[in-house]
C-alpha cells in the first residue's frame, strides 16, 4: 500500500500491559475527539517504551531516524500499518498542498 501521511492532531500513546508472563506494550492512535483506537502491541523493550510514553504525533514517530535497531524496527512496522489504521478507522489523512 502506499504510504499515507496522517494529520499532525492524530497522536500515538503507548501503554504497558504487564498481564500473563511477558511485558509488551500496546499502542493506541488519539484523534481530536480524544477517541483511543487500539493500534497493535510490541514486546516491552525500555528504549521503545522511553521514547514513545509522551503523546506525539505519529508522522513524527514514523520520520524519526536513530541508530537503536529496536526502534528502527518499531519505525518500519508503524509505516507499514498507518495506511491499514487510517482506512479501518477512518482517520484524517493529511491533504497534500496543490
Amino acid at each position: 500500500m502506499k504510504q499515507r501521511h496522517l494529520e499532525n492532531s492524530v497522536m500515538i500513546v503507548v501503554r504497558m500491559n504487564i498481564k500473563g508472563k511477558k511485558k509488551t506494550i500496546d499502542f493506541f492512535l488519539v484523534d481530536r475527539q480524544h477517541n483511543e483506537y487500539y493500534a497493535f502491541s510490541k514486546p516491552y523493550s525500555y528504549s521503545i517504551y522511553e521514547r514513545c510514553k509522551k503523546l506525539s504525533s505519529v508522522n513524527s514517530l514514523v520520520s524519526y531516524r536513530c541508530k537503536n535497531k529496536g526502534i528502527m524496527i518499531l519505525v518500519k512496522y508503524t509505516r507499514i500499518m498507518v495506511p491499514y489504521l487510517a482506512d479501518y478507522y477512518d482517520l484524517p489523512l493529511l491533504q497534500k498542498a496543490g
